[in-house]
């Protein structure tokens, strides 16, 4: 509880560290693998949205769930940050590149809500 709140209070350093320290701090990559491994093909290829955002794979095809514990921050805390940017900014830079409002991004944001899930569990517990 106390590492949560040293990484949440200090206000000096800014919010993407202080969300990817977060993340790292309370969320179990093995229980992360578990909700990405299923979807291997969506995760391990770029993926552009309608808007023109664009994300890197965050994995690499074949990876094992050693591999991905090895690697996996601060690449999907900073995906989590990226993704809710551009669904958030999106409105407020016209010249930016986002995530249109329509059902084929929909469609590609589905993958990514087992994980998210898990994470911000894992999050509520530790604080709780």
């Amino acid at each position: 509880m106390h590492a949560l709140l040293d990484v949440l209070a200090e206000n000096k350093r800014q919010d993407e560290t202080r969300i990817v320290e977060l993340v790292s701090t309370v969320v179990d990559p093995g229980q992360l693998w578990a909700c990405l491994a299923p979807h291997e093909k969506y995760f391990s290829e770029a993926l552009v949205f309608d808007g023109g955002f664009e994300l890197p794979p965050l994995i690499k095809p074949g990876w094992t769930v050693e591999e991905w514990c090895c690697s996996w921050s601060p690449a999907y805390p900073n995906a989590l940050r990226k993704i809710r940017n551009a669904l958030v900014h999106g409105r407020e830079q016209r010249s930016a590149l986002v995530i249109a409002p329509t059902n084929v991004n929909l469609n590609r944001l589905r993958h990514w809500l087992p994980g998210l899930r898990s994470a911000a569990g894992q999050v509520i517990l530790y604080v709780s």
